[in-house]
C-alpha cells in the first residue's frame, strides 16, 4: 500500500499461482466494520512472482490503483481459488475469509481472543471481527522523519551498550510521565525517559516486539495474554496496545526522533520466524490463505509454524519491512531466533544463504546494525550448534565481498552462564581461564570479540539479577499457569542472605559486564534491584 498524495492509493497484494482472483474489500472509516457499498474490487493487474531460479511460477502480486483513497481509510483482502481447500497441500483459500494486508503500515487492532470464524475450514464470513489494515501516507512519514533525525546507526558495533525494555513495562509506573501517556510510545518521548537514557550512559534502547501482535491460541486458551509480543501479525504496523492516540506510526516516529536527539539509537526485536497464525490446523490471518507454501512443515521455532525463506516472497517482505523501519530512524534489529532466515525450504542452516546475503549486501541497509540469535530448534536439544557462523566473515579473495560488511553481530551464549556464576555464586575459587576467555570475547567460535553481545545471566527470559541472588526457593513460576515448570530456575548457589553481599555481588556482575569484549546488553531495572517476585517467564503475564 502505497498513498500518492491526493491523487489514491496504490494496492498490491500476493498470492500462489493457484489463486485466480484477489479482492479489495474498503470498510467504513467511523467503525471499521461494515464494508462500504460497492466497496469490493477485482484487481485486473498482477505481476509474476518466479522461483529463485528465474523460470518456475510460484505466484502473482495483484496490484491495482484506486482514485481518491486517502490517508485513514480501512481495507483487507479476499482471495479466490478454482482449487478445492486442502491442507495437506498448503492449499487454504477462503474467500469468506477476511485478510489483514501484512505489508500494511497500521492496523484497527489486534486477536487476543479466537472465534471460530477466524479458521480457514470455518466457511462463516469473518470482516466483523478480524483487525482493517489502514492506509498511512509513510512516505511523508519518511520524509519528515530523515529531516528531523539521523538517518542509520549512530555507532559502531563496539561502540554500542544496550538497554533492553518493553515499551508498556518502563513507563508504566513513571511519576514524571503524564498518566494517560505512560507505557505508551509516546511516553517514550518523555524527555523525563529520553534524558534518563542518556545519563545512565546507554548508548541505544533494544525495544521488544512493538510490530503489531497478538495472542496464540494456546495462550488464549488458558485465558492468558501474550505480554512479550513474539506472536507477530503484521511486521510493518505497530501494536495498537502501546497506542496513546489513533496515529501510532506518528508517536513512535516522534519517541526514536527523541531519543536519537539524546544520543540514544533504537534498536527493534523483530520476529520474522513465525508470526501469529500457529501451526497448520491454526487461524487464518494473511500469509497461510495467500500461499501455504510461505511456511514449511517442519517447526523450529517451538510456536507451530516457520516461515520459509527459500520463498523469494518471505525474503522480500523482510527486507521491505527493515526498510520501513530505518525511514522511521530505528538504527538496528535483533532478530530473533535469527538462523531461521538462513535456512532454505527447510534445510539446515546456511550462512550464505539467499536472506543472509542479500541482508549483508542491500545498499539501504549498510548503515543499519543486526544482532541475531544464533540457533533455533532446527538441531533439536544442541541449539548452539551455529554459535560463531550467523556473524562469522566468509573466506573470500575480494575484499569488496558482500561478506566484508560486518554489520551482523551475535548474541554470545557462551557469555551469560559462566559469568553470572563467577559473579553470584558463592565459590572460593573462580574458573579463572573460562573467565577470562568469556571477558576477552570468546574467541572460538567468535573471530571478531566485537561482533558478539554479552548478557549478565538472564533478560527478559530469566531472573532479575536480583531475584538471582534473592530467590532461596528458586523460580516463583505458578501465576503463569504451568504448573511452575517453565522458564529458568533460580539457582542455589546464587542465594546471598545478607542483603549487603546481594547488591556486592550484582554491582560485581555489572563490572565484569562492562570491562568485557563485545557489546554489553542489560535489561532495564537490573542495575536498581527490580524484582518479578522470582518469576523468571513473564510472557503471559501483563496489566
Amino acid at each position: 500500500m502505497t498513498l500518492h498524495g491526493k491523487r489514491g492509493t496504490n494496492f498490491a497484494f500476493y498470492a500462489s499461482k493457484d489463486a485466480n482472483r484477489v479482492e479489495l474489500c474498503l470498510f467504513d472509516k467511523a467503525s471499521g466494520a461494515g464494508e462500504i457499498a460497492g466497496g469490493r474490487i477485482d484487481f485486473t493487474s498482477r505481476e509474476e512472482v518466479l522461483d529463485n531460479d528465474g523460470k518456475t511460477l510460484l505466484g502473482y502480486i495483484w496490484n491495482g490503483f484506486l482514485p481518491g483513497i486517502d490517508d485513514g481509510q480501512l481495507y483487507g483482502f479476499r482471495v479466490h481459488s478454482d482449487k478445492a481447500f486442502d491442507p495437506s497441500a498448503g492449499i487454504y483459500f477462503n474467500p469468506n475469509k477476511l485478510l489483514v494486508d501484512p505489508c500494511a503500515k497500521a492496523v484497527t487492532h489486534e486477536i487476543h481472543d479466537w472465534d471460530a470464524r477466524h479458521y480457514p475450514s470455518n466457511n462463516a464470513d469473518d470482516a466483523d471481527i478480524m483487525p482493517k489494515a489502514r492506509v498511512v501516507d509513510w512516505l511523508a512519514l519518511h520524509k519528515k522523519t530523515q529531516e528531523n533525525s539521523t538517518p542509520g546507526a549512530l555507532y559502531a558495533h563496539p561502540d554500542t551498550n544496550l538497554l533492553e525494555l518493553h515499551v508498556k513495562g518502563a513507563t508504566w509506573l513513571h511519576p514524571s510521565i503524564p498518566e494517560e501517556e505512560r507505557g505508551t510510545y509516546k511516553a517514550l518521548s518523555h524527555p523525563s525517559f529520553t534524558k534518563w537514557v542518556s545519563r545512565m550512559g546507554f548508548k541505544g534502547i533494544e525495544l521488544m516486539p512493538v510490530e503489531s501482535f497478538g495472542t496464540d491460541v494456546p495462550l488464549a486458551e488458558r485465558g492468558k495474554k501474550n505480554h512479550w509480543g513474539y506472536m507477530t501479525m503484521v511486521p510493518t504496523a505497530l501494536h495498537t496496545g502501546y497506542a496513546a492516540t489513533n496515529r501510532p506510526e506518528e508517536e513512535f516516529a516522534q519517541a526514536v526522533s527523541a531519543l536519537k536527539k539524546e544520543g540514544v539509537e533504537v534498536i527493534l526485536d523483530v520476529v520474522p520466524n513465525h508470526t501469529l497464525e500457529s501451526g497448520p490446523d491454526g487461524p487464518a490471518l494473511n500469509l497461510r490463505l495467500e500461499d501455504g507454501q510461505l511456511y514449511i512443515r517442519n517447526d523450529y521455532t517451538g510456536c507451530g509454524n516457520t516461515r520459509d525463506f527459500g520463498h523469494p516472497i518471505n525474503r522480500r517482505m523482510f527486507l521491505e519491512e527493515l526498510k520501513y523501519w530505518k525511514g522511521l530512524g530505528v538504527s538496528g534489529f535483533r532478530i530473533d531466533l535469527a538462523t531461521v532466515i538462513g535456512r532454505e525450504h527447510g534445510g539446515g542452516f546456511d550462512p550464505s544463504s539467499r536472506m543472509l546475503q542479500e541482508l549483508r549486501s542491500d545498499p539501504q541497509l549498510q548503515d543499519i546494525k543486526f544482532y541475531g540469535e544464533p540457533w533455533d530448534l532446527g538441531e533439536g536439544a544442541n541449539m548452539q550448534q551455529q554459535v560463531g557462523r550467523l556473524s562469522a566473515r566468509m573466506a573470500t579473495s575480494n575484499d569488496d565481498d558482500i561478506y566484508s560488511q560486518q554489520h551482523v553481530a551475535e548474541w554470545n551464549p557462551h557469555y551469560r552462564t559462566p559469568m553470572l556464576d563467577a559473579a553470584l555464586s558463592h565459590d572460593d575459587e573462580l574458573p579463572c581461564g573460562k573467565i577470562i576467555w568469556c571477558m576477552s570475547g570468546s574467541a572460538n567460535p567468535y573471530s571478531d570479540p566485537m561482533q558478539i553481545v554479552n548478557k549478565p545471566g538472564g533478560g527478559h527470559d530469566g531472573p532479575t539479577l536480583f531475584d538471582a541472588v534473592s530467590g532461596k526457593y528458586g523460580k516463583n513460576n505458578w501465576p503463569n499457569g504451568e504448573n511452575n515448570n517453565d522458564g529458568n530456575q533460580i539457582h542455589s548457589k546464587h542465594y546471598w542472605e545478607n542483603p549487603k553481599d546481594r547488591l556486592r555481588v550484582q554491582r560485581f556482575a555489572l563490572g565484569l559486564l562492562a570491562v568485557s569484549q563485545g557489546t554489553p546488553m542489560i535489561t532495564i531495572g537490573h542495575e536498581r534491584c527490580h524484582t518479578q517476585n522470582h518469576n523468571t517467564n513473564l510472557y503471559c503475564l501483563s496489566k
